[in-house]
């Protein structure tokens, strides 16, 4: 009988941001969104997890070992986020409209006031 890999649902999504850390996961819904990855036991040298996260990828295949994960296409996602924020919408809202949860509007939300904190680049005199 042959087994199937487990598909981890968008809601795992989190999960799986939360055990490789944020930026990790963004990096490799950069390089392979919209594509569905299976995590190995043990991700090679060479294998496109490994390429993309490094070490990160040993903690992937611990956590998701067996599962299929259906990588979302962040940064069209992100950016129709921002605009919506910036329009006013409410994260409730937002996060309905763009079928996420609400943990992660909330995370775009804390970048975007990150990037209105930081201090503009100051010019060149010369």
């Amino acid at each position: 009988m042959k087994r199937h890999a487990k598909t981890v649902e968008p809601q795992l999504i989190d999960a799986v941001a939360d055990a490789i850390g944020r930026d990790a996961f963004e990096l490799l819904c950069f390089k392979l969104g919209g594509a569905r990855v299976f995590v190995p036991q043990k991700v090679p040298a060479g294998h496109p997890l490994r390429v993309v996260l490094g070490d990160s990828a040993d903690i992937l295949s611990r956590e998701f070992s067996g599962e299929t994960i259906s990588l979302p296409l962040l940064l069209k996602k992100h950016k129709g986020i921002e605009a919506d924020l910036r329009a006013g919408m409410s994260v409730a809202q937002v996060a309905a409209k763009y079928w996420c949860s609400t943990r992660n509007v909330y995370f775009v939300k804390a970048r975007l006031k990150a990037q209105a904190d930081e201090p503009p680049e100051q010019g060149s005199l010369f």
